[in-house]
């Protein structure tokens, strides 16, 4: 599955899914499976994971056999075999209104380097509806500034162009041009950390939560500009 261009993130949750199913085989191949098998390793991980970690392993076993039967690995489908696990409903306790979002925006000083890059990311999280991992995982590659969007692998590990907007963008392209330069950089990365290496996700949280706070609204997490855009 890796010719797919699924993160290393995703490829990794297929492993760990695929290792915890094929032990129960017992040595046969994951080809092999029969129903009773997927009912078998539905109880024994059912008293292992929460409701939202079971969904997500058996949605990635439907992945897995699906990828088999439409390549001709196997020949019959098996994915009616597997049970479906309901998705688990999330609630979101607090989800800034358009003024608070405008003013933690605004909270990182743009006269600095750090500043700008800050703006930046955050600007691009709400324009984008962007979780963390989509916004400090970009490359430069990623970057259409003819169409104005973004290359963006997506959780499920599907790609995606997606729109910013023409504020958004301007800032992107602002900090790329001009910005960007000035930070030590070690590789195609668009957002460098102070060590010039890719800024990391637990980074980005911090970022927020830190202009958050000096902006007064430090109860709203990165995930929430998500659901405010």
């Amino acid at each position: 599955m890796r010719g797919r261009g699924l993160s290393e993130d995703t490829l990794r949750n297929y492993d760990k899914a695929l290792r915890f199913f094929g032990a129960g085989l017992k040595g046969r191949p994951l080809e092999t499976a029969r129903g009773e098998d997927f009912k078998n390793n539905f109880e024994i991980m059912s008293k292992r994971l929460n409701e939202e970690s079971l969904h997500h392993h058996f949605t990635n076993l439907q992945v897995f056999y699906g990828w088999l039967y439409k390549t001709g690995r196997i020949h019959r489908d098996l994915r009616g075999l597997i049970p479906r696990v309901r998705t688990p409903r999330k609630v979101l306790k607090k989800v800034p209104r358009i003024g608070e979002v405008k003013k933690i925006l605004s909270s990182p000083d743009i006269n600095l380097k750090y500043g700008f890059r800050d703006r930046t990311l955050l600007i691009l999280s709400y324009a984008g509806a962007l979780r963390r991992k989509e916004v400090v995982g970009l490359n430069l590659k990623d970057i259409d500034r003819r169409e104005k969007t973004l290359h963006i692998i997506r959780k499920s590990g599907h790609a995606q162009e997606v729109p910013v907007g023409a504020l958004a963008f301007e800032y992107l392209e602002l900090f790329i041009d001009r910005i960007r330069p000035k930070f030590k950089n070690k590789g195609d990365h668009v957002f460098p950390s102070y060590t010039g290496r890719r800024l990391l996700a637990n980074q980005l949280t911090t970022i927020f939560k830190r202009h958050a706070r000096t902006a007064g609204y430090g109860q709203f997490s990165h995930h929430s500009l998500r659901h405010a855009a």
